[in-house]
């Protein structure tokens, strides 16, 4: 990103990122130390000093805008891993009955009826974006090949 003060967005929420450290930082971290970062999970909205985000073992950390040197946003439109793996659903993909309502459905197309069928209630719309960009997800609305468990 050219500007840093952008992962401040709310589009940005539910985006996995990467990022590099000034050197500032209070871990002593060297100038220019790559972290993985992980999924943008939400911002300090009084007064902007800082996101937080869910590492990829499940942890949530802060991070300052202040620490950051350079800021690295997935490509949506990378799809480089995402072949690879497609290759996995051959048959078949279930899903787990849908839980309790909530105002963001996500939906897939019946192969019979061609009806749109609630598959997923998401608690906030960047869930269900993530929810929407998995391979399963993809696949399933591409081949209309799913079912319920």
């Amino acid at each position: 990103m050219a500007n840093k003060k952008s992962i401040l967005s709310d589009e940005l929420r539910g985006k996995y990122f990467k990022y590099r450290l000034n050197g500032n930082s209070l871990s002593m971290a060297k100038e220019g130390t790559f972290r993985s970062g992980g999924i943008i999970v939400g911002k300090d909205e009084e007064n902007g000093e800082y996101i937080n985000y869910k590492s990829f073992n499940g942890s949530i950390f802060p991070l300052q805008l202040k620490d950051i040197l350079e800021v690295y946003i997935k490509d949506p439109k990378d799809t480089t891993r995402q072949v690879k793996k497609e290759k996995v659903y051959r048959k078949t993909v279930f899903f787990n009955e849908v839980g309790p309502e909530t105002n963001y459905p996500v939906y897939l197309k019946t192969k019979l009826t061609g009806d749109d069928i609630v598959v997923y209630y998401a608690r906030d719309q960047s869930k269900a974006r993530i929810f929407m960009d998995t391979i399963k997800y993809k696949y399933a609305r591409d081949s209309g090949d799913w079912g319920f468990k």
